[in-house]
């Protein structure tokens, strides 16, 4: 049975279930409140809305699943994801990364003037990216170690991890910042219609 397959199977592939149809749940809920059914609150692009609290519970959830998971396998291996996973819960919630963002702004700014990019880019998206980066690489190369010094069963499965928090990186880093440097596709969508999706496509992925 190959790893996938593990994972998608038994008491783990009933919680991804459970994620995956909570994510599906919340971007029903998007359209719906954009239609004028349902509160703002349930954008999933809005600011302190219902999904984004679904997605701190996530980051929570993650963290407290590796502890319980260390303690049941007796594998302080699996402890190494917990730094990164709490991190991702406070930089998401407490915004660590705009705040940065806009500081790496009136640094620039006051540095070299007013910097026009292309698009709808600025440049404290680009700051808000290098932040997370700068921050979260370096939590990252504990469970890299961890992994390289540990049996090929917990190679395959810290590799999964490592895929999962690479598409999270892609569509958070690449999709919402690197998006924004492009402008809508002629003739098939207007401006704000392409950045309205385009947000939607980060924040649900």
């Amino acid at each position: 049975m190959g790893l996938i397959e593990k994972i998608t199977r038994g008491p783990a592939g009933d919680f991804l279930l459970i994620l995956l149809i909570g994510d599906l749940f919340f971007c029903v809920l998007h359209f719906v409140a954009g239609w004028g059914g349902l509160p703002l609150s349930f954008r999933i692009t809005h600011d302190f809305s219902a999904p984004e609290a679904f997605q701190y519970l996530k980051f929570l959830w993650c963290a407290v699943l590796l502890i319980v998971l260390a303690i049941r396998r007796r594998a302080i291996a699996y402890l190494a994801w917990v730094p990164l996973m709490v991190f991702l819960l406070a930089d998401d919630a407490l915004r660590w990364h705009e705040a940065l963002g806009n500081q790496f702004e009136a640094v620039i700014g006051g540095l070299f003037g007013a910097v026009q990019l292309p698009q709808k880019a600025e440049l404290d998206d680009l700051g808000e990216s290098l932040s997370v980066v700068l921050m979260a690489v370096p939590l990252l190369l504990v469970p890299a170690w961890t992994a390289l010094r540990g049996e090929q069963g917990l190679k395959r499965e810290f590799r999964v991890v490592f895929g999962l928090l690479v598409l999270l990186g892609f569509f958070g880093l690449i999709v919402d910042t690197g998006g924004k440097f492009f402008g809508p596709p002629r003739l098939l969508m207007n401006r704000a219609t392409f950045y309205d999706a385009l947000d939607f496509v980060e924040d649900a992925g």
